[in-house]
């Protein structure tokens, strides 16, 4: 029972805890305090990631956890972004629906073959969380700016895609992978 007991869970499971309360605050339109609540979940994901390496507290139950974490935080940006800014959500609309489709797909193509969600843990995913994260925060707090959108947007989508075709790829799932060019070059077993 100790090995589950890790801050590092505990910061993943926290993004569980705080999830109805992140969906409850963008129905009853509080804004300031989505805003604030999804950015501690955004840096409790950040910090789960680095403390469970830093102290080598890794375990598939963790990674898990974090991964069940991720999908909540992901329905929760949508949450807020469809209830709380759906003015620049609809003059914008097909790139959201493009990101999300890429988003979900992966998702599901990964339940449909290995039963479970798993992270890989690609530099693009790392990449696009971050930018992801400051565009949403600011856009929360500050307003739309078009730029970090686009930006945005177009890390995403080549985030997702590297992700589909890695599904799609893999004969097993594995994670920590770092890229597709990396698992076509060192990492044989996985994919032939």
């Amino acid at each position: 029972m100790k090995k589950y007991l890790t801050l590092p869970n505990a910061l993943s499971a926290s993004r569980l805890a705080i999830f109805p309360v992140l969906l409850y605050t963008a129905y009853f339109e509080k804004r300031p305090i989505f805003a604030w609540l999804f950015l501690f979940s955004l840096v409790s994901d950040i910090a789960d990631g680095f403390l469970a390496r830093h102290y080598k507290s890794v375990s598939e139950f963790g990674s898990k956890l974090d991964s069940w974490g991720d999908l909540c935080n992901y329905i929760a940006a949508i949450t807020g972004v469809l209830l709380l800014c759906r003015a620049d959500f609809m003059a914008y609309y097909p790139w959201f629906i493009i990101l999300f489709g890429l988003y979900f797909l992966g998702v599901i193509m990964m339940l449909f073959k290995f039963k479970r969600l798993i992270g890989m843990h690609l530099h693009s995913s790392k990449i696009t969380g971050y930018v992801h994260g400051f565009f949403l925060i600011s856009w929360f707090l500050l307003g739309f700016n078009v730029y970090l959108f686009y930006l945005a947007m177009i890390i995403g989508y080549y985030s997702y895609v590297e992700e589909i075709i890695l599904i799609f790829i893999l004969k097993k799932p594995d994670h920590d992978l770092k890229s597709l060019f990396w698992v076509v070059k060192n990492r044989l077993d996985l994919w032939r």
